[in-house]
């Protein structure tokens, strides 16, 4: 499975039970809509009805303050909390394209 072509368009932060969700919303592209979710220390993303899950710094899900992030291209605006959010992106981009 190739890559994703969508972009991370927006990022809603969501409190329940005391557990820090952050849900990412992508365009849809060939494959359908892809839904991205990142809870805990786990991001889970799934694509034409296939699952992939990739384990992210805790660091990362301790920040859940942020308006907007950068897309896949690094183009979209960002309020820098999640610096290392550019890393994540490739590590997805890879674990989709099977490497």
């Amino acid at each position: 499975m190739g890559a994703l072509r969508s972009e991370i368009l927006e990022l809603k932060t969501v409190n329940e039970d005391k557990q820090s969700q952050i849900e990412y919303l992508r365009e849809e592209n060939k494959t359908g809509l892809a839904h991205l979710r990142i809870s805990k220390e786990i991001i889970s993303l799934k694509v034409a009805g296939k699952n992939c899950s990739l384990k992210i710094d805790k660091m990362l899900s301790e920040r859940s303050r942020v308006q907007t992030i950068p897309s896949v291209d690094g183009q979209t605006r960002t309020d820098g909390i999640f610096e290392d959010l550019e890393k994540v992106n490739m590590k997805l981009k890879e674990s989709l394209s099977g490497r």
